[in-house]
């Protein structure tokens, strides 16, 4: 127990009253820099907000917090941020090809985007 505790850098002090205010139970302290920490995660999350309105790219923020850019695009969604960028105009871009006449596929491959994404971006747009 006191071990346990000892490595997560707490001081002797605080050990020592914690372990007699518990009789012995056990119990798990969870890292201030735990990303399971509700705290450190509202923290997180607002930097990110902030570091991206300030002009950060997605991918410089996921790197610089060691998270996937689809976990950067959730934190920023989840937090109602502007995305910037070509994404806003991707639905009016696929509608205006599709008005052309191109099919899905080649959507697809003139916007450099997968074939579901332009799927996706139909269904939302009511594209035909």
């Amino acid at each position: 127990m006191e071990s346990a505790l000892f490595h997560c850098g707490l001081p002797e002090e605080t050990i020592e009253m914690i372990t007699q205010k518990l009789g012995g139970k056990q119990v798990r302290i969870t890292k201030s820099t735990s990303k399971h920490n509700p705290i450190f995660r509202r923290k997180r999350d607002k930097n990110i907000c902030s570091e991206y309105e300030s002009g950060k790219k997605v991918e410089e923020l996921a790197l610089w917090n060691k998270l996937s850019r689809m976990t950067i695009w959730r934190i920023l969604k989840g937090n109602n941020v502007d995305i910037r960028g070509e994404r806003k105009n991707l639905t009016e871009a696929i509608r205006m090809l599709r008005e052309a006449g191109y099919n899905k596929s080649q959507i697809a491959e003139k916007l450099k985007i997968s074939r579901p994404t332009v799927n996706i971006h139909m269904k939302r747009g009511e594209i035909q």
